[in-house]
């Protein structure tokens, strides 16, 4: 019960919005059927060695940006560990969203030995959990670096799943599924030599959605995001 909301009998209550299942009659602040969040997407790899591009990344986006939920690839470590120490998100006293007290992310991290993690986060003001489904690393194949030291190198993609629980349902859902998403250059471009690791890539990446139900693929696709929506839908999962 809200203080202060009238409850309506229930001759008054909107017949129409009770047959879908929403409860606009409800004030508010105790509805499941309303809500909005927002996402914000990138790949960190190397970025963050640049000094104006970590400050813009630690101060602009994670400790006062206004996403929900973060979706990043190339991720190390002792970022992950940054994020998951207490962050100013708004902040003070009078703060109603935390309550003055600091706010810090949840993370869950798909373990990757080369330290180019996939994450999905969400601050502790939106969400209760993070939890890691599941991961892949893909070795793509073998190429060989331009330019005169010619370095042999492997490729690969990765794909991480994580299930982000919201501290209030939204849009009538307590849960949400995400994808976040690295594919290779080499493979994207199915350069010589890596039409199997595409193949296999994207098959994959279908395999995924579907077992989990993934809501939101985001990710860096390297100029293959045009690709995404097609394929998935080739693969008989729908989405735009």
């Amino acid at each position: 019960v809200v203080e202060g909301a009238e409850m309506l009998r229930d001759e008054e209550m909107p017949t129409g919005a009770a047959k879908q299942g929403r409860d606009a009659w409800q004030p508010y602040d105790a509805r499941s059927d309303v809500g909005c969040f927002s996402i914000y997407q990138a790949n960190w790899g190397g970025r963050r060695r640049i000094e104006a591009l970590r400050k813009h990344i630690e101060e602009d986006i994670v400790k006062h940006g206004v996403a929900s939920v973060i979706c990043a690839q190339e991720v190390d470590n002792e970022f992950c560990d940054t994020m998951r120490s207490a962050c100013i998100r708004g902040g003070g006293e009078d703060d109603e969203e935390t309550g003055g007290a600091d706010d810090s992310w949840i993370i869950a991290q798909q373990p990757d030995e080369n330290d180019k993690s996939c994450i999905v986060a969400a601050p502790a003001s939106v969400a209760t959990e993070v939890r890691f489904l599941a991961g892949w690393v893909l070795a793509d194949g073998p190429y060989t670096s331009k330019g005169k030291a010619k370095k042999k190198h492997a490729a690969y993609s990765r794909i991480c799943i994580a299930q982000v629980r919201w501290k209030k349902p939204m849009l009538g859902h307590s849960t949400r599924v995400f994808a976040s998403v690295r594919m290779h250059s080499m493979t994207a471009k199915k350069q010589t030599g890596f039409a199997e690791g595409n193949r296999k890539f994207w098959e994959t990446l279908a395999q995924a959605a579907a077992k989990f139900n993934v809501d939101f693929i985001c990710g860096d696709f390297n100029m293959s995001l045009w690709q995404v929506a097609p394929r998935l839908r080739a693969a008989g999962i729908g989405g735009t």
